[in-house]
C-alpha cells in the first residue's frame, strides 16, 4: 500500500506540474501577443500620423476609447481625432518611443517618450508619457 500511495502522489505531482507548465506557456503566449499589439499600435501612430494618414491611425481606436495625456484628454473617437489633429498641426515628427511595457491579460501599461518639433518655435519637445491600453481582439 505504501508503494501505491507514493505512485499516486507521484502522478498527482506530475499532473500538477504539467498543468502549471501548460498554464505558464499559455500566459507567455498571451503576453507575447499583447506585446506585439502594443508595438503595432505605436508603430501605426509613428507611421501613419507622420505621413498624414489620420484615417488609418483612427482604425486603431475603439468607438468609446479614452485618451488621457499630458498633451490633452479626449473621450471617443471623434475627440481623439480632434486632439491628434491639433497635435499634428502644432508639432512635426510627433512620435512615441516605447520605454517599457507591463502586460496583464489583455491590458498593457506602456511607458513612452513622446517627441516632436514645435512648429512655431522649432524647439524639440520630449514628454514622458504613459499609455494604459486594453485590447479587445
Amino acid at each position: 500500500m505504501n508503494r501505491l500511495q507514493r505512485l499516486i502522489k507521484f502522478y498527482l505531482l506530475l499532473g500538477a506540474l504539467l498543468f502549471s507548465i501548460g498554464t505558464q506557456a499559455h500566459n507567455v503566449e498571451d503576453s507575447d501577443q499583447v506585446n506585439a499589439w502594443v508595438v503595432a499600435f505605436f508603430n501605426s501612430f509613428n507611421d501613419n500620423l507622420t505621413q498624414g494618414r489620420m484615417d488609418a491611425w483612427m482604425e486603431s481606436w475603439a468607438p468609446n476609447a479614452q485618451r488621457r495625456t499630458p498633451m490633452g484628454n479626449a473621450d471617443g473617437k471623434e475627440e481623439i481625432r480632434a486632439l491628434y489633429q491639433s497635435l499634428t498641426e502644432r508639432y512635426s515628427g510627433l512620435t512615441h518611443r516605447i520605454v517599457d511595457t507591463v502586460v496583464e491579460g489583455r491590458r498593457a501599461s506602456v511607458e513612452l517618450i513622446t517627441v516632436g518639433i514645435h512648429r512655431d518655435s522649432g524647439n524639440r519637445v520630449v514628454i514622458p508619457n504613459v499609455a494604459l491600453l486594453t485590447f479587445n481582439h
